[in-house]
């Protein structure tokens, strides 16, 4: 890994993945984001600059992920993370059927510009209401944050309710993150959001 410009890595994989021009490129430790701006080998590609994070920039540890927009539609994205641990994986098949995964529900008033979100967290098919945190993070299209809330109280079901104060343009792509926290640890998974109208 490198700058905050670019991005070495040898188990990347870049070219093989199809990473464009265009694509959003995250560093998921640092919370960073940027476009990517060219595809130079399987290894190195280079992004515009880091930014949104509490580093931006790339260390020897962070992990990255893309979501690409090509050929698919803009609320749909694909996930790509690798890890620098080379340690072996014990892998749970029961979880490859239900794997753990954040959900929410998200709905927008635009007399009030509020936006106002349910979100909860499931495991094996079933919610899990005893989870501790919910942080909710809103991306633009281009892959620049819009706001960051959380909640901590969740209700007897489990869910979280999160209300923000943000106004949003008519037909954009948005999309968000949400990250659960349960004792079990935190799952993050990306959701398609409501465009305003």
């Amino acid at each position: 890994m490198d700058s905050g410009t670019t991005l070495t890595d040898s188990a990347g994989r870049f070219v093989s993945l199809s990473l464009q021009t265009g694509d959003v490129l995250r560093n998921v430790t640092d919370g960073s984001v940027a476009t990517v701006l060219g595809v130079t080998s399987e290894t190195v590609v280079t992004h515009t600059q880091l930014a949104g994070g509490t580093g931006n920039d790339w260390d020897s540890a962070d992990v990255w992920e893309v979501d690409t927009t090509h050929p698919v539609f803009p609320t749909t994205f694909t996930h790509v993370t690798i890890s620098q641990d080379a340690a072996p994986v014990d892998i749970d098949l029961a979880l490859l059927q239900n794997p753990p995964e954040s959900f929410m529900a998200a709905a927008y008033d635009e007399t009030g510009t509020e936006v106002r979100i349910t979100a909860w967290l499931e495991r094996s098919g079933s919610v899990v209401t005893s989870a501790t945190n919910c942080t909710i993070t809103w991306y633009n299209p281009d892959g620049t944050q819009l706001f960051q809330a959380s909640d901590a109280s969740p209700d007897a079901q489990g869910q979280f309710l999160i209300v923000q104060s943000q106004a949003l343009a008519a037909d954009l792509a948005y999309y968000a993150t949400v990250a659960v926290t349960d004792s079990e640890g935190t799952i993050t998974s990306r959701r398609g959001v409501p465009t305003a109208s």
